[in-house]
C-alpha cells in the first residue's frame, strides 16, 4: 500500500477492513449518541484567530508530559480491546508511540499483559486501570506497573456503571467476551463490576497517596472535581467522557477544558480526549490549557488501515497538521499557543469531521436491507 498523504484516506481504509461489530464497536456511543456528536460539535463551535507577520519559517510541535519531553502534545489514548481492530492491538500502538516519540496509554484491559508490553517496547508507557479491585488490588496494580518500567498510572473514574452502547447491544455483540484479558481474566464479571460501582473519593485519595508511581485520574468532567483532585495531589487530571461511549447527553471535554484549562494550567497537567482527529482540534485543546490530548478513534482506524506502519504515518500526519495550523496562526511553538487565538463560532447545521454519524446512518444500519452491518455512510470525506 501506498504511504497515505491525509487522514481521511486512514479512514477510509480501516472502514473498508473492519467487519461491522468492530466498527461499530470502536465508533459507537452511548444511546441516543448524544455525547459522540456534541464532542465533534464542540470543537467545531471553536473557531482559530490567527496572527500574521510573524516569521514562522521554523516551528516545533515538542511538548512536555509529566516533566518528559516528547514530540507532540497528544498521545495514544488508552482502548481495552484493540486486538478486535488489528492482531498486534496495543504492542502496534506502544511500538509506533515509541517510533514517534509520544506516550501511549496501555490499558489493563488489552492483551497481551501490561508486562510483556513494557518488556517489548521501549517507550513512554502509561497503564490505565478500572477499579476492579480493592484498594490493595489497585496497588498491587501500581507496583507490577512500576517494576516493569511505566512511568505513571492512569485510574478511569467515568464507569462506575458500563455505559448502554446500542450498535453493541443491536448487533448482539459483547466486546467484553470477544478478547481475552489476561491482565484481569480473574475480574471479569460481577465482582469486578461492584467494585468499579463502590469506589469512592475516599479510595481514589487513599491510592493516590500510596501509589508507587504518579496518578492520573481519568474520566473528570467537572470544574469543581477537576481542583479537588487537583487538591489531592493527582499528578495530572484527564478531562474525558469516554469518547462518549458511557453517560448519554454529557458535556464535550473542550468545554470543560474552557472552564478550567487556564485555571489548573501551571499546578497540575491537563489531559483531555474525545471527539479529536486532526492536528487543528490539538491546536484549540493546547491553547485553552491542555498538556497532551489523547487519540483513541483516530488510534483505533489507523491500527485497522495496517497496523503499527499506518498509526505512525497517521501521527506524522497529525503532526504535519497541528504544524500548518500553528504556522497559519503565527506561532513557532507551544508556548506561543495562547487563548487568544481561539474564539467561539456558531454551530455548522451538523457535526463535520472526517467521522460523522447521522440518524439516517443508524436507521440504515438496522433495516433489514443493510447487508452489512451498516453505518456505510459513517465516514464522509467533506
Amino acid at each position: 500500500m501506498e504511504p497515505m498523504k491525509t487522514l481521511t484516506e486512514i479512514v477510509v481504509e480501516a472502514r473498508r477492513r473492519l467487519e461491522p461489530s468492530a466498527w461499530n464497536y470502536l465508533m459507537g456511543g452511548a444511546d441516543s449518541e448524544a455525547t459522540l456528536l456534541r464532542n465533534r460539535q464542540a470543537l467545531d463551535m471553536l473557531t482559530l484567530c490567527p496572527l500574521v507577520l510573524n516569521d514562522v519559517s521554523s516551528v516545533s510541535t515538542e511538548a512536555e508530559f509529566l516533566g518528559r519531553r516528547v514530540a507532540a502534545p497528544f498521545f495514544l489514548a488508552p482502548i481495552g480491546s484493540l486486538a478486535l481492530l488489528h492482531g498486534d492491538g496495543v504492542l502496534a500502538s506502544a511500538a509506533a508511540a515509541a517510533q514517534f516519540g509520544v506516550p501511549c496509554f496501555v490499558s489493563i484491559m488489552s492483551r497481551p499483559h501490561f508486562r510483556d508490553v513494557a518488556s517489548t517496547v521501549d517507550g513512554d508507557l502509561i497503564l490505565q486501570i478500572y477499579a476492579r479491585g480493592d484498594g490493595t488490588w489497585l496497588l498491587r496494580q501500581s507496583d507490577m506497573a512500576a517494576d516493569a518500567g511505566f512511568k505513571a498510572v492512569c485510574l478511569t473514574v467515568d464507569t462506575a456503571w458500563y455505559g448502554r452502547r446500542e450498535r453493541d447491544l443491536a448487533f448482539g455483540f459483547a466486546p467484553v467476551e470477544a478478547v481475552d484479558r489476561p491482565a484481569v481474566a480473574d475480574r471479569v464479571g460481577v465482582e469486578g463490576d461492584l467494585c468499579q460501582a463502590r469506589f469512592d473519593w475516599r479510595g481514589l485519595e487513599a491510592f493516590i497517596a500510596r501509589s508507587s508511581l504518579p496518578v492520573i485520574v481519568k474520566g473528570v468532567q467537572r470544574g469543581d472535581d477537576a481542583r479537588r483532585l487537583r487538591d489531592l495531589g493527582a499528578a495530572a487530571i484527564y478531562l474525558s467522557n469516554h469518547g462518549g461511549r458511557q453517560l448519554d447527553h454529557a458535556r464535550a471535554p473542550i468545554d470543560v477544558l474552557q472552564e478550567v484549562g487556564r485555571d489548573l494550567s501551571g499546578r497540575v497537567d491537563v489531559f483531555v480526549d474525545s471527539g479529536f482527529m486532526r492536528g487543528a482540534d490539538i491546536l484549540k485543546a493546547v491553547a485553552l490549557g491542555a498538556r497532551g490530548v489523547g487519540l483513541g478513534k483516530l488510534q483505533g482506524l489507523s491500527l485497522a488501515c495496517g497496523g503499527q506502519p499506518s498509526l505512525f504515518r497517521a501521527l506524522n500526519i497529525l503532526q504535519t497538521e497541528l504544524s500548518h495550523s500553528m504556522a497559519l496562526c503565527g506561532a513557532t511553538s507551544l508556548q506561543q499557543v495562547t487563548a487568544d487565538l481561539v474564539a467561539p463560532a456558531l454551530p455548522f447545521a451538523a457535526p463535520r469531521s472526517i467521522v460523522s454519524i447521522s440518524p439516517e446512518a443508524w436507521a440504515s444500519a438496522i433495516g433489514p436491507d443493510t447487508a452489512d452491518g451498516g453505518f456505510t455512510d459513517g465516514v464522509t470525506t467533506s
